[in-house]
């Protein structure tokens, strides 16, 4: 498994290889901007070049995008739905500028709709902008934990809209699992870990798995709380981390962080992460 974290672009994303080499990434996963707003600047000139040539630099291959939590693709505000819309098309074309290869995206929250309603909605949506977007980039729908009317927690339901997905557009979909909210979400995979992961990957083949969350869980199982924590310090445990990034199946995953503490507690778990995988060799 290559691990990695979610880095900063902090002063353009030409800077964010150095950051991931720096904590001791195999990968990395970035924001394409300031994910606290709908704006999307456009790149300055030869910024792609930079970026491109510090990925070579630092022998990192292309990180993923994850895109801005503003975005809901099912939202009940049309000028929310206008936006996201937008928005994640800018993410396609900003992804192919720079050859990332795929779109980290949270299905999107129902409001006052149907869950049923909600799905259909951003699966359509995706069809849409799937159709109308460069063809080497792919989406990633990553699970939720379920908080409040959040969808996606399902894993059945969200596998179904990546094999449908994959049928219309062939390579240009699959799987961003979250660890901590699949645990959240109320799938035991720290109790009954062969028998839950046997259930997921029956729902959704393998090969439509891309990147895993590695995030530890604060909250029980089953609390639908979004709440993570290093890796050892929360419910999952490094019982449960050892077993995930020794399984063979696994392997060629990208297994990106996503923990509380900023840089210094990415090192320091992809430090343990690594030293969990050795020990159980």
């Amino acid at each position: 498994m290559q691990l990695g974290a979610h880095v900063s672009i902090a002063g353009g994303i030409e800077n964010a290889p150095g950051r991931a080499a720096g904590i001791g990434c195999d990968a990395f996963q970035v924001f394409s901007h300031n994910q606290m707003q709908w704006r999307f600047p456009s790149l300055k000139p030869g910024q792609a070049e930079k970026f491109q040539t510090a990925l070579e630099e630092y022998g990192l291959p292309a990180p993923v995008f994850h895109c801005s939590y503003l975005l809901n693709l099912c939202a009940d505000n049309k000028n929310t739905l206008k936006k996201s819309y937008t928005a994640l098309k800018e993410e396609f074309l900003r992804a192919a500028e720079l050859g990332v290869p795929g779109i980290i995206l949270h299905p999107g929250a129902a409001r006052s709709r149907r869950v049923r309603d909600a799905v259909r909605m951003v699966h359509d949506t995706l069809v849409d902008i799937l159709a109308q977007t460069p063809s080497e980039v792919a989406i990633l729908l990553e699970n939720t934990a379920g908080q409040g009317t959040l969808i996606g927690s399902e894993m059945k339901t969200l596998s179904e809209m990546v094999l449908s997905l994959a049928r219309r557009f062939p390579g240009r979909s699959g799987l961003c699992f979250d660890t901590c909210h699949a645990y959240a979400a109320g799938y035991d995979i720290r109790d009954n870990y062969q028998e839950t992961f046997k259930k997921l990957l029956d729902f959704l083949p393998l090969k439509y798995w891309h990147v895993l969350h590695l995030n530890d869980c604060k909250k029980e199982l089953g609390s639908h709380a979004d709440r993570h924590a290093q890796i050892g310090k929360g419910e999952l445990g490094n019982g449960f981390f050892s077993r995930l990034i020794n399984d063979k199946r696994f392997e060629e995953l990208w297994g990106i962080l996503e923990i509380p503490g900023g840089m210094e507690a990415y090192q320091t778990d992809l430090e343990h992460l690594r030293h969990l995988r050795a020990m159980r060799k």
